[in-house]
């Protein structure tokens, strides 16, 4: 038998257990713990009926963060990472009522600059402290209201960066390493917030879309129910995929009986000057032949690009189109009836 080897497991949090000091024993510890829990109750009512409005939520974070960190103001400003930019419209902020201008502001807003910290902060993605980059200035909007720091920390969840807490203190100091900490917590909290609320935003939309999907398909069984002849039909077809997908016109058409021609049945659109309803050879150089010979339904959003452009034929000589929907119509046996074409300028 060989030596047993002995496997050290290493924990994935590491626990401190040194004691606080008496300084660390901050009556703002017991503050933040009580308003960190009234924060995360918050959170976690968002999305059912009574819950608190985002905006207010948001709010809380901000008037708490003052509170753990003694004359200093606050301003979360929300971003969509994938624009780029800082939401203007999603702008929170507190200050202590005793806190007032030393001078009046020349700026209109404190709208975070491109080259600003709170830029700085994101790309990093980590805290930044205004003291510690000599090659930035306080915002002049807050410089004018007598701010001599600026913390600016961001709001990460799930690798998204959703906003920015800026914290001013207003007397040349640095943050403690306890309201670092206190204020790490809100971050946490805040970006949950901000997150939470655009998921389910999110899911209502889609809730929304479906729901007006669903509509469209019961007045489409509606309207095809209601009519006797196949024209008729088609016709209805042919509106509600133009209404449902905007494109501004479209023509329908059928294979023939021998299955050598598709034959047009339907065709829509203002402004039709002189529309090309000829018959299209199965086996010919057209996208909607193409397309009954792949069974494959196709998205065009460039018709100048190649090969589509050597391919269209036009649904009108007058006008010109860039992009094309055409889409295959199988039958329940696996039989092709035809093909729906959709056009937009």
């Amino acid at each position: 038998m060989g030596k047993s080897s002995l496997i050290q497991a290493h924990p994935i949090f590491e626990m401190i257990t040194q004691p606080f000091s008496t300084s660390d024993n901050d009556p703002r510890l017991l503050e933040a713990l009580r308003i960190l829990n009234q924060i995360s109750l918050a959170i976690n009512r968002i999305g059912s009926d009574d819950a608190t409005p985002n905006d207010l939520s948001l709010q809380l974070i901000v008037e708490s963060a003052i509170r753990v960190v003694p004359g200093s103001s606050a301003v979360i400003y929300t971003y969509d990472q994938s624009m780029g930019r800082f939401e203007k419209e999603m702008r929170v902020s507190a200050q202590p009522q005793e806190r007032t201008p030393v001078s009046i502001p020349t700026h209109a807003d404190d709208e975070p600059r491109p080259n600003g910290i709170g830029i700085r902060a994101i790309q990093n993605r980590h805290s930044r402290f205004s003291y510690e980059e000599a090659d930035l200035d306080v915002h002049p909007y807050h410089v004018a209201l007598g701010v001599k720091a600026v913390a600016c920390f961001p709001l990460i969840v799930a690798e998204q960066v959703v906003g920015v807490l800026y914290i001013y203190l207003y007397e040349e100091r640095q943050f403690t390493p306890l309201e670092q900490l206190m204020l790490d917590n809100f971050v946490n909290q805040a970006a949950m917030a901000i997150y939470h609320t655009r998921r389910l935003a999110g899911i209502q939309r889609d809730l929304l879309r479906k729901e007006e999907e669903l509509n469209q398909l019961r007045r489409a069984g509606l309207l095809i129910s209601s009519r006797l002849r196949l024209e008729e039909t088609l016709d209805s077809i042919l509106q509600l995929a133009l209404e449902i997908t905007n494109a501004q016109y479209g023509i329908f058409r059928l294979l023939d009986k021998n299955g050598e021609y598709l034959v047009t049945r339907a065709v829509a659109g203002l402004m039709l000057e002189r529309p090309l309803v000829e018959k299209l050879p199965m086996d010919g150089n057209s996208v909607m032949s193409y397309v009954a010979r792949t069974r494959e339904p196709l998205l065009i959003s460039d018709l100048r690009q190649e090969p589509w452009k050597d391919i269209y034929y036009p649904l009108d000589s007058k006008i010109e189109m860039r992009s094309e929907l055409a889409v295959p119509l199988i039958n329940a046996s696996g039989r092709l009836e035809g093909v729906l074409n959709l056009e937009s300028p």
